[in-house]
């Protein structure tokens, strides 16, 4: 069976995310994608190579969606499973 997802934003995506409800002023939507990290984080270097991965490069807002939808993104060509 095959089930063709259409997906509209990134809330209804299986890759959505929070930052915790711990997060100063509220949760905010991350995106979880695997490749997520390496896009928001591009051309930056770090101390620590595992800081790349916070959730604060991930934030979903128009900064993170400047440039569109990456091409790894569901978003772009919907997304089958």
């Amino acid at each position: 069976m095959q089930i063709t997802v259409v997906l509209n934003s990134c809330t209804n995506c299986r890759h959505s995310g929070h930052s915790g409800a711990f997060t100063k002023g509220g949760a905010k939507p991350v995106c979880e994608h695997s490749d997520a990290a390496d896009t928001a984080t591009k051309g930056m270097s770090f101390k620590d190579p595992d800081e790349k991965y916070h959730w604060k490069y991930r934030v979903i807002d128009k900064k993170f969606l400047v440039s569109g939808q990456p091409e790894w993104c569901p978003l772009k060509h919907g997304y089958m499973y």
